[in-house]
């Protein structure tokens, strides 16, 4: 133990329900390994000169402070406030993936809604208090609703047109396509650094967040990415395809990564997973004409999965 803590503020469900995952003697200490950690190794400073030790209040909870091998907690103990509130968020998805994991299987099943909430707060260590109950309630009921609407509504991006064979069929071929417009901006991460289950977690509609470091990706002209659907004799199969030109050396085609897409409209999404199949990368290196364009390579990054293009939640 370290005795160096951080203070956040939680709501008060959310407080109670981290307290009895991770709490020891009223004090809240990560799991090796886990996001919250790592937030923590990463955004730690030394204590700014002109901004006073945040000090425990009635309404906070204590985060205590590992040892890192980077970072000493009797130097680096502050939090500065953006990170803060990412350590907050963090705790929050986590609650909500937990709450779903729990509770949709029941819910299938016709149990009544009601109890289900009272049941998960009283396995948990959540007061008997009818306003955390509510915001509870709330939070799934929202979340449940988002998932019968994607599951009775199939995905709409642009039709490809069918041939005359796929018509003759009835229509048991079905191939759907989208194209990602005005890719700003291009990003390298280890799928090995990224949260499990990111495929399963965006199928039902529950929020994805990348928290690790990642490597930006220089690029020339404009990348293109392509996102197509196929069903066939009632099942989906989704595979997305990157394709964009570099002038710097391409070293991660041997390497399991995810790629990160940010879009001009400011939407982001993921292209890989913890878990194999890993996203395939073929490199071609381009020579140029003598008086001409300069040597370049060009990347292909492809990906199947049940979800294979991810919406971040950032």
């Amino acid at each position: 133990m370290s005795q160096y803590y951080v203070y956040i503020h939680l709501e008060k469900y959310l407080a109670e329900w981290l307290l009895h995952q991770f709490g020891q003697n009223g004090q809240i200490r990560f799991p090796r390994g886990s996001a919250e950690n790592d937030i923590l190794e990463y955004s730690l400073t030394t204590q700014p000169a002109d901004i006073p030790v945040p000090l425990k209040s009635p309404d906070s909870l204590a985060i205590e402070i590992p040892y890192f091998k980077t970072k000493d907690p009797r130097y680096y103990n502050f939090l500065p406030p953006r990170a803060k509130k990412t350590l907050e968020r963090t705790i929050y998805i986590r609650f909500r993936i937990e709450l779903w994991n729990e509770l949709h299987t029941f819910d299938s099943l016709s149990h009544n809604l009601s109890d289900l909430i009272w049941t998960f707060m009283e396995k948990h260590e959540i007061s008997d208090d009818p306003k955390s109950w509510e915001t509870i309630r709330q939070m799934y009921f929202r979340m449940r609703k988002t998932y019968q609407k994607n599951s009775k509504e199939t995905l709409r991006p642009q039709r490809e047109n069918l041939t005359a064979k796929h018509k003759s069929h009835n229509n048991k071929y079905l191939a759907m396509k989208q194209i990602l417009p005005g890719i700003c901006r291009l990003q390298v991460v280890s799928c090995s650094m990224l949260p499990p289950n990111v495929s399963l977690k965006s199928k039902a509609n529950l929020p994805v967040s990348v928290l690790a470091d990642t490597t930006e990706i220089s690029f020339v002209g404009s990348p293109k990415c392509e996102y197509n659907i196929e069903n066939d004799n009632n099942s989906t199969s989704e595979k997305t395809t990157l394709e964009f030109l570099t002038d710097e050396y391409f070293p991660f085609d041997e390497q399991n990564v995810a790629f990160i897409i940010s879009c001009a409209s400011g939407k982001s999404y993921l292209i890989g997973a913890r878990e194999s199949p890993f996203p395939v990368v073929n490199v071609k290196e381009i020579i140029g004409p003598p008086s001409g364009d300069s040597a370049g390579f060009q990347i292909e990054i492809s990906w199947v999965s049940i979800k294979s293009l991810i919406p971040l939640n950032l």
